[in-house]
């Protein structure tokens, strides 16, 4: 990115000048000049610098020149690519070049290679890091793959390969039998040719088993090495060729799936485990001291156990609310007074709770403790509501009424003359209990005589579990 891409992108997203960071004017920023460009005087950072004449240069990237003493031959540095044969679900079978990754944590393919085997796959979404790029968004496939080194029968299963829409690795990084034959210690490797000439695969560290070492074979130093694995023989480091680039390859790929699936799958695996969560809540100073107050006063006497209140102050002075309680208490004589079923129930209840020992009778309240609360008691009743059982033979119980109905199957009569008007009116409502809906036929003569039928009906109650007992 050059000066004018950085200025323009800076203005857009309306940063700081000088710390890129916050949304204000450099002239408010409250850090020092982040130029540190000798004797420029203007408060910017160092990216915002203007370089002279080449403004349009990115300054960032530092250049770097290399000269080789000898003539037609420049050093060619191998990466971990070797020839592999694929194979899909289907059975369908291709050779490609494969990068064997060590710097890479989830394999990844060509798009072109699915289309290629045209194997099944699943829609997949994914954040991926390089080297140049953060957690950048893909949409790609997963597949599930089976590779091996063209000519053996030893495949290696590759679950969960993700793809993108190309690898941008080349083949010149690929080490061939012409490379090493003058090497002393990788002259006797063979490394299989193949017609393709694209890496269409990435196979990275979850994959450990296309990395393990079975032989390794190294030089002195400076020399490449070449290490075989189930998939072959990796050549790696430099050797000379004949051919220049001036491409540097830096691989480093770290993906992250972003499923809504697989988030919620990992929110249901710490939410509802199936074991206690080792998480301890602390406890508030007034939590501590009512459950000390609780574990101090707790005391079983007469069958039953008696646990003190925790009380913020154990001297608090409670007000005298006798006079209400009174007040309550005569409101309550006159409620029973005038509802003579309701006192008998009330009376049948409180006898209950004293013969149960739930409740007793209190004679003597000479007590001079500040820590008297007088409790008003009331009747709460419950309406009996017919069961749904009950509700449904009585429904079934109506159902002969039904019978009585009859609607005329001749809309217009004899007696009516040539029809002016006629209008066809539907109505409907409904409950949390059932719906209906009903239309009748308006039907007006020349002599303004009108008539209303009924055309249909419909009905609908919410169905209930039938009792057994029809």
């Amino acid at each position: 990115m050059n000066l004018t891409d950085r200025v323009n992108f800076v203005r857009t997203a309306k940063l700081c000048f000088n710390c890129l960071k916050g949304k204000h004017f450099s002239r408010d920023c409250r850090k020092a000049k982040m130029c540190t460009v000798e004797n420029c005087s203007s408060k910017h950072h160092i990216l915002m610098h203007s370089w002279g004449k080449n403004n349009n240069t990115d300054h960032a990237a530092t250049k770097v020149s290399i000269n080789c003493s000898s003539a037609g031959t420049v050093i060619k540095n191998c990466l971990g690519i070797i020839p592999v044969e694929v194979k899909g679900s289907n059975g369908k079978t291709c050779q490609t070049y494969a990068l064997i990754d060590d710097g890479a944590d989830k394999t990844l393919c060509d798009e072109r290679l699915i289309k290629m085997l045209e194997t099944e796959s699943r829609p997949v979404t994914f954040k991926m890091t390089t080297a140049t790029a953060q957690r950048v968004r893909h949409e790609g496939q997963e597949v599930d793959l089976h590779v091996q080194s063209v000519g053996s029968n030893c495949p290696i299963t590759l679950s969960k390969v993700w793809s993108v829409k190309n690898l941008p690795i080349s083949t010149h990084s690929a080490a061939n039998n012409k490379d090493i034959k003058s090497i002393k210690h990788l002259s006797d490797i063979y490394i299989p040719e193949i017609s393709s000439n694209k890496v269409l695969l990435l196979i990275g560290t979850d994959t450990p088993e296309a990395h393990i070492p079975i032989e390794v074979r190294s030089g002195s130093s400076h020399e490449p090495y070449a290490v075989r694995t189930r998939l072959g023989w990796i050549v790696r480091g430099p050797i000379n060729n004949t051919s220049t680039s001036d491409v540097v390859n830096i691989n480093f790929e770290h993906a992250d799936n972003v499923l809504l699936q697989q988030q919620l799958e990992r929110l249901w695996t710490t939410d509802f485990l199936d074991q206690p969560s080792t998480e301890k809540v602390c406890m508030s100073l007034e939590d501590k001291r009512a459950l000390k107050t609780m574990e101090s006063t707790i005391a079983y006497e007469d069958g039953h156990y008696k646990l003190g209140l925790p009380w913020r102050d154990e001297n608090v002075k409670l007000p005298n609310n006798l006079p209400l309680a009174h007040a309550r208490l005569n409101q309550l004589h006159r409620k029973l007074s005038h509802d003579p079923k309701l006192h008998e129930m009330y009376t049948a209840t409180v006898s209950d709770y004293i013969q149960k020992g739930y409740a007793k009778e209190v004679i003597d309240v000479s007590n001079e403790s500040s820590h008297i609360w007088y409790l008003p008691h009331k009747p709460v009743t419950k309406e009996h509501k017919p069961k749904k059982e009950e509700e449904w033979i009585k429904w079934k119980s109506t159902l002969p009424e039904i019978k009585n109905i009859s609607i005329p199957s001749c809309f217009k009569t004899k007696d009516m003359k040539d029809i002016s008007d006629a209008q066809l009116h539907i109505s409907s409502d409904g409950s949390e209990i059932g719906y209906g809906e009903c239309a009748y036929l308006c039907l007006v003569d020349t002599i303004i005589r009108s008539r209303d039928s009924l055309t249909s009906i419909c009905s609908c109650v919410i169905r209930t579990k039938e009792s057994n007992s029809q």
